[in-house]
Parts: structure tokens; C-alpha cells; sequence
């Protein structure tokens, strides 16, 4: 779990919305949350459901979730290009991003060691469920939610959760505050790094 800390601590201070780099010797590729009215209304709203991970596939997900994978996937295709095995990792849109991004890369014969989501909501439909399975990557896949995170917990829609789910726990009357990053970059770290005697 050390990588998931060294990922929280990254993502509480990304600006962009996705960054490629090499954690660990490992390459990583790690997707922000939303940050903008357009990554509201553009991806997170757009709950259409899409074919995944090729029109061909029967399998469907999130439509904003598809389309902003899709987006970064060119942006970062010379670094996928580079290197056959990847851990991913994002939180809340950018959660479901590293999700689809992992089905999409297992899809092109990639290998994915490890995804790690924070807040994430909902991805897929039920067929996508199974076909994640299919790839081997449920069991790669943690999700950390804290127990009010809004975006966890309160948005109904059809979508399913996909992966193992791991809560940390956290104690705060702001919802909010639940599903900010820095909130599960500090919990994270409280978890998993040992401490020092006094």
C-alpha cells in the first residue's frame, strides 16, 4: 500500500488532469477529479451509457467517463507506447477515468499491476462488471471511500461499483470534506506509513 500513499500525495496537489510518471521504477498514470464547470457539465454529467472499450463491444459505462478516457488515452498514448505494464490511479471522475483506462489497456495487452481510486463514483453497467472481471482486474482494482463521501454513497444512478472497495474511517459533519482528496491523502498516510516511537 506504500504506492497508494506516494499516489494520494500526488493527486491532493495535481493541477492537471491527468499526469504520466514512474513511481517506484513502476510507470503510473494518474487522473485528477473534476476541476472545472466543462469537466462537470462535459463528463461528469454526461451519464449517457457508451460501448466499451470499442463500439464493437456490447459492454457499457459511463458516457462522460468514456469520452474524457479517451481524451487523455491520446494525450498520453507515446508514454502507453513506451512501457508495457502500468499502476493507475485517480480520484472522483478521475477514479472512473483510471478504471476504464486499466479495461482499455488490458484490452490492448498491456499489463495493469494495480488501480487505486479515491471517492470514486460508479462506473459501469452490469455487463461491464462482468467484462472487467473477464480481464483480470477486479481484484487489482481498491477503491477508498471514507463513510459520508457524497459522491460514493448519495448519487443514484444505474451505474455499478467495480472493483474491491477498502473504507477508511474519518469522522467530519461536512460531506465534503469526505471526498476531498487531501482528506484521503492524509488518512491514507495515517493508515499505511508506520510510525516512530518517541
Amino acid at each position: 500500500m506504500k504506492l497508494a500513499v506516494h499516489i494520494a500525495a500526488i493527486l491532493a496537489t495535481l493541477e492537471r488532469r491527468m499526469i504520466c510518471t514512474h513511481l517506484n521504477s513502476k510507470p503510473c498514470i494518474l487522473f485528477s477529479g473534476t476541476r472545472t464547470w466543462q469537466d462537470l457539465v462535459f463528463d461528469d454529467l454526461d451519464v449517457r451509457p457508451q460501448r466499451w472499450p470499442t463500439r464493437t463491444h456490447h459492454v457499457r459505462v459511463h458516457g462522460g467517463f468514456a469520452s474524457r478516457t479517451r481524451r487523455l488515452e491520446t494525450e498520453a498514448s507515446a508514454f502507453i507506447e513506451e512501457h508495457d505494464s502500468f499502476v493507475l490511479g485517480g480520484h472522483s471522475l478521475g477514479g472512473g477515468c483510471a478504471i476504464l483506462m486499466a479495461s482499455l489497456l488490458a484490452e490492448r495487452g498491456k499489463c495493469v499491476d494495480a488501480v487505486y481510486t479515491f471517492g470514486v463514483p460508479q462506473t459501469g453497467l452490469e455487463s461491464f462488471e462482468t467484462f472487467y472481471d473477464q480481464q483480470g482486474l477486479w481484484n487489482k482494482t481498491v477503491n477508498f471511500y471514507t463513510p459520508h463521501d457524497p459522491v460514493v454513497t448519495r448519487i443514484p444512478h444505474v451505474y455499478r461499483r467495480i472493483g474491491t472497495y477498502t473504507m477508511l474511517p474519518y469522522e467530519s459533519d461536512n460531506e465534503w470534506d469526505h471526498h476531498d482528496m487531501c482528506t484521503y491523502a492524509l488518512l491514507l498516510s495515517q493508515a499505511f506509513t508506520p510510525s516512530t516511537p518517541s
